[in-house]
């Protein structure tokens, strides 16, 4: 994972844990 892909990963972690 690189660059802007972070945000994208994070923000779908929080999605599916919320």
């Amino acid at each position: 994972i690189r660059g802007l892909a972070w945000p994208a990963v994070l923000v779908g972690m929080v999605a599916q844990s919320a």
